[in-house]
Parts: structure tokens; C-alpha cells; sequence
């Protein structure tokens, strides 16, 4: 009997150890993954120096985010023109740097020095003020054209203007890149009045015709 409690201490011990193994691998595997991610993050954030952005809002006095208008709403800009346009830059004066909000048709793809054509009967200008933030700026009133479009901020910084760019961060020690930002948006147009099918409209004018037929039937067995 002693012999057999030993033994089974022994299993119990080693099923243990084995347990205490796998959950080590596991956890080393988890935080390995986890280091990965990390690093890519870093990477990609490493690759842009630029920290500009732009979005578009139908209200002007919230900043509520939408890829979706109607025809009888205004589309509002809402952003930030980065550090890279801060006062006293190596891009800038010491009134900081603006830019111009652009609404122009939408494209999959984007090339560097791709010229800016504004839909929306101009662009608008906005500037550093006080930090850099853009609040509900009227990019393109009511009543909008039905279609796909591009909201772009085109930056002062990049000594580009009227194109969209992509380029090489000038400033010292900066390796990444200046990227006028992008919000993608659709405008949907009234929709048409559907069409009856045809059994929803035959329905009704047969049984009307079949009454009339009833009618007349009856009125001559009258006479």
C-alpha cells in the first residue's frame, strides 16, 4: 500500500511539472507575440514623422465623424495640421504653418504631386491659431452632388500646395515621410419612389373588373 501512495505521488508530481512546463511555453509564446506587435506599432509609427489628420462631420459644432451624407447636408472639416506645422519649425515662421481643405472626387490611390481639383466650388483655408486644431470648418455646403469624395488637407509644410504630397520629412534627423492627410466620404442622393410589381397593381384592377363583370351579369338575367 505505501508503495502504491509513492507512485502516485510520483505521477502526480511529474503531471504537475509537465503543466508547470507547458504553461511557461505558453506564456514565453504570448509575451513573444505581444513583443512583435509592439515592435511593429513602433515601426509604423516610426515611418511617419507627420501627425496632421483631417475629418469630415455634418454638424459644425460637434465633431460627430461620418463617411456618409445626404444632398441636403454640409460637409464640415474637422483636424489638426501636425507638429510638423508648428511655430518655429524648420518648415515654418514663427506664425506656424496653415493649409487648405480640399473636397475633390475619390481615388483608391494617391500619387505624389497628384493636382488637387476642388469640387466643392473652392477650398478653404485654415490656420496654426492657437494650436494647430481645426473645429467645424465649412468645407462644401448644401446642396452637395451625389458621388464619391476625397476630404484633403493640403499642408503649407510641405512647400507643395494645390497637389497632394507625399514626401521625405525635410527636417533634420527625420527619416520618415510629410503625407497630406485624407477622410474618404460618400454623398447619397434621394432615393427614387419604388415601383409597384406588377401582381401588387393586377390584383386590384382584377378583382374591380371582376365585380363590373358581376354586376353586368346579373343585371341582364334581370332583364
Amino acid at each position: 500500500m505505501p508503495k502504491k501512495a509513492v507512485t502516485s505521488d510520483w505521477w502526480l508530481l511529474k503531471i504537475g511539472g509537465e503543466t508547470k512546463r507547458k504553461m511557461k511555453t505558453k506564456m514565453i509564446g504570448t509575451l513573444a507575440i505581444a513583443g512583435l506587435i509592439a515592435m511593429a506599432v513602433f515601426v509604423g509609427t516610426a515611418a511617419a514623422d507627420g501627425g496632421a489628420n483631417i475629418f469630415a462631420s455634418n454638424s459644425g459644432s460637434y465633431n460627430q465623424y461620418t463617411t456618409n451624407f445626404l444632398t441636403t447636408e454640409n460637409v464640415f472639416a474637422w483636424g489638426y495640421l501636425g507638429p510638423e506645422s508648428a511655430p518655429n519649425t524648420t518648415l515654418c515662421g514663427s506664425a506656424g504653418c496653415g493649409g487648405r481643405i480640399y473636397v475633390v472626387n475619390h481615388s483608391d490611390t494617391w500619387t505624389n504631386g497628384t493636382l488637387l481639383d476642388d469640387r466643392s466650388g473652392g477650398y478653404e483655408i485654415v490656420t496654426w491659431g492657437a494650436a494647430g486644431y481645426f473645429n467645424g470648418k465649412l468645407a462644401w455646403p448644401k446642396d452637395l452632388t451625389p458621388g464619391e469624395y476625397d476630404l484633403i488637407l493640403d499642408l503649407n509644410c510641405t512647400g507643395y500646395n494645390g497637389e497632394w504630397t507625399n514626401i521625405s520629412d525635410p527636417r533634420p534627423a527625420k527619416t520618415g515621410y510629410l503625407t497630406d492627410p485624407i477622410w474618404p466620404f460618400t454623398v447619397k442622393g434621394d432615393e427614387p419612389e419604388p415601383i409597384p410589381e406588377f401582381s401588387t397593381m393586377a390584383i386590384p384592377v382584377v378583382s374591380i373588373l371582376g365585380l363590373l363583370f358581376l354586376f353586368n351579369y346579373r343585371k341582364h338575367r334581370r332583364h
